[in-house]
């Protein structure tokens, strides 16, 4: 019964997360349990919200470098933008400068979750 119930659990979470890959090392996951969010998360790391701990709503790719607009998953995080260094690992952000965010072509998360590779400059 136990085996039954892991193989269940184990089925959901395959069926509802989908990642592609975004370099070595992060993903961009799709999760539609309900509204469709995306994330991006280290690879093998289970973590709630991913690297941001918040959802995509926009993005983009340059270099090294993931942009992304995000809503934060706890309300007392400042939700705003967010870049991802993914040759070190490491998030800065909220940006207040707008001027950082002009290199990155953005686009609607959806849109470069289909072909994340199409939007890398």
């Amino acid at each position: 019964m136990i085996n039954y119930c892991l193989v269940c659990v184990i089925c959901v979470l395959i069926c509802s997360c989908s990642g592609k890959k975004l370099g070595s090392g992060f993903e961009i996951e799709e999760n539609n349990e309900g509204t469709t969010v995306y994330y991006v998360m280290e690879t093998g790391v289970n973590s709630p919200g991913g690297v941001f701990d918040g959802v995509v709503k926009e993005i983009g790719w340059k270099g090294d470098e993931i942009l992304a607009k995000v809503t934060r998953l706890a309300s007392c995080d400042p939700s705003g933008w967010y870049i991802l260094n993914m040759r070190t690992g490491v998030v800065i952000g909220p940006i207040a400068d707008n001027t950082i965010i002009t290199g990155f072509s953005l686009v609607d998360v959806k849109e470069f979750y289909i072909n994340p590779a199409k939007y890398r400059h």
